[in-house]
């Protein structure tokens, strides 16, 4: 779904990214997992894209785990917020350009050789220009998971 610049749906991702609303992440999630349930298989498990925990000790929160929690609920199935880490620090994508997005998330996943021979739903917040999504979802495919599916609770329109 499209967040439009003003509407609910991005008023309410930017509440669970930016304003302290944690709780709103769980009931979201499981709205994105009855969703996805109707057209996909079940995964082998939820992974949420992580922060570098020096952003997540600043918000408190991971508003992706927070989705990811929720979907696996309304899936039934794992969360594996273990497969993926974020070992190296990175700037806020917002305000970068779609190169500096790219650039800025090279190399900055890690993932447990758990992860390989399974299929996983990579949850985000939001899609933007698809680099987070790409770098992680790379990872993944090179610890050897056999295949992903990513979901996000809203697409951002530029």
């Amino acid at each position: 779904m499209g967040l439009r610049q003003g509407g609910a749906l991005q008023a309410v991702q930017h509440a669970l990214k930016y304003q302290n609303r944690p709780r709103y992440g769980v009931p979201l999630g499981r709205l994105m997992g009855e969703a996805f349930a109707e057209r996909h298989p079940t995964p082998d498990g939820v992974v949420p894209v992580p922060l570098h925990r020096t952003r997540q000790l600043e918000r408190g929160y991971n508003q992706s785990a927070a989705l990811a929690e929720g979907v696996a609920e309304a899936l039934s199935c794992p969360g594996r917020p273990d497969l993926l880490a974020r070992p190296h620090p990175t700037r806020s994508q917002t305000g970068l350009s779609r190169e500096e997005r790219w650039r800025n998330v090279r190399d900055s996943f890690s993932a447990d050789p758990a992860a390989a021979d399974g299929h996983w739903l990579l949850v985000d917040d939001v899609l933007t220009t698809g680099a987070t999504a790409v770098a992680a979802g790379q990872t993944l495919a090179g610890a050897g998971a056999d295949a992903l599916n990513l979901m996000t609770l809203g697409l951002a329109r530029q």
